[in-house]
């Protein structure tokens, strides 16, 4: 009698096999979550993927919800990569191998990226991304995506948007948008600045949310994967916490953070908007914090924080930062600082008395740019506004409600660049 065995491919019909010893059956689209069930085992796994990139990368094709349920559970494994003459080269590597492989995993294309660096793989998480590329990447509409993975029209809607939230999805257009590049220019030249971004509007939020996490999520990214600085500098708000929501994940262990200001509440409760975590949680980089509320309550307490020890040297870090990336606050009654209960209202509102239209990393500005010194800027546990203009200081903000303490934080000479959405651009150019 001859034994049958049975393989699985992702095929779409099922086909006899040589010698009417193998049948080949098609897999469904459920077959990572009948796989983690176990009702489905598997000896030996067929991977077929190109030879590794120059960073231990490589492609997983179609498979790339499939293979890595598939890696968890078989016996052994055969890895067969393409070389540059066509032939293949088949190697047999064990599983705990194959685990390290699924680690280091991400699936390209020519303007989107699906990052699958993490460390585990949950069933909807790789259901997200097949999602997000039939959408993105082949173009389907929801409809489309939710017959082909055989899922309610509602729930595909999700994946997509899931995707998005996690960050598996990146986009970038190559070709510039020639109104934004112009106004670039003009921003560079009006304000002195050394580089500038302006997004092209993609939504309808006052403050543009959407269209500054893109962009700076981009910023950000392009910056670390440069290798040009070893310390970044991060303040903290509700745009920053945005753009660092678009990051995909990376593994840069060697990279330091370090937050440029207290980070805490007067009550020390951490604010919501606290970024430098959640950076450290998608980068695998060092996170040097400053573990301190956002005002001290005097001078004097001032000078006892900074004196402490640890917190001097932390501060010194992000003065030595070669780039720090911060968000500009306004001083309207929905400023981020203020609802977060970093400050208190009657110390905001002598800050307005006293003329200050926008702040920066603790600092009040008036609209032509002077420090104002109020209450709020001798007691921000941050560093100096001398200090801010020693390195390459880039801000990002937008929203026609933040127009004033932009042009005023602009007008103040320490900024090196701007990231801002067109409207916004438009406004401050006129």
């Amino acid at each position: 009698m001859k034994k049958i065995t049975k393989t699985y491919s992702m095929s779409t019909a099922a086909r006899m096999g040589q010698a009417q010893r193998t049948v080949e059956e098609p897999i469904s689209l459920e077959a990572p979550a009948l796989l983690a069930s176990g009702r489905l085992p598997i000896d030996v796994a067929l991977l077929q993927v190109p030879l590794p990139d120059a960073r231990g990368c490589v492609s997983l094709g179609v498979s790339v919800a499939l293979a890595p349920a598939v890696l968890r559970i078989a016996r052994h494994v055969i890895a067969g990569g393409a070389r540059r003459s066509g032939q293949t080269a088949i190697e047999l590597i064990d599983v705990p191998e194959a685990r390290q492989l699924v680690r280091k995993i991400t699936r390209k294309a020519t303007n989107l990226t699906f990052d699958m660096s993490s460390p585990t793989f949950d069933v909807e998480e790789d259901l997200c991304a097949r999602a997000a590329w039939l959408y993105y990447g082949a173009g389907l509409t929801q409809n489309e995506v939710a017959k082909r993975l055989n899922v309610p029209s509602v729930k595909a809607h999700r994946l997509v948007a899931r995707a998005n939230r996690l960050g598996l999805v990146r986009i970038s257009i190559d070709a510039p948008v020639a109104s934004c590049v112009e106004l670039e220019d003009e921003l560079r030249r009006r304000y002195k600045l050394h580089e500038c971004i302006v997004a092209p509007e993609i939504d309808d939020d006052p403050l543009a949310m959407r269209t500054l996490a893109l962009a700076g999520g981009q910023y950000l990214r392009l910056a670390i994967e440069s290798q040009s600085h070893a310390v970044i500098g991060i303040g903290h708000g509700r745009t920053l916490f945005a753009c660092v929501g678009m990051l995909p994940h990376m593994d840069v262990p060697e990279l330091k953070f370090v937050s440029l200001l207290g980070g805490m509440t007067r009550r020390y409760v951490v604010t919501p908007f606290d970024v430098i975590h959640r950076l450290a949680e998608r980068t695998n980089a060092a996170a040097y914090v400053l573990p301190l509320p956002f005002l001290a309550n005097n001078a004097e307490d001032k000078k006892v924080f900074l004196a402490q020890q640890g917190v001097a040297e932390n501060l010194q870090l992000g003065v030595d930062a070669t780039l720090r990336f911060v968000g500009i606050g306004t001083l309207g009654q929905d400023a981020s600082i203020l609802s977060a209960g970093l400050v208190e209202k009657n110390e905001f509102d002598e800050a307005r008395r006293l003329g200050a239209v926008g702040e920066l990393l603790g600092h009040m500005f008036s609209a032509s740019g002077e420090l104002i010194h109020s209450s709020i800027s001798t007691r921000a546990l941050s560093m100096s506004a001398p200090d801010i203009a020693r390195h390459p200081t880039v801000a990002i903000a937008g929203g026609l409600s933040k127009v004033d303490a932009i042009r005023g934080v602009l007008a103040s000479d320490l900024l090196h660049g701007l990231i801002t959405d067109e409207k916004t651009a438009r406004t401050l150019t006129k």
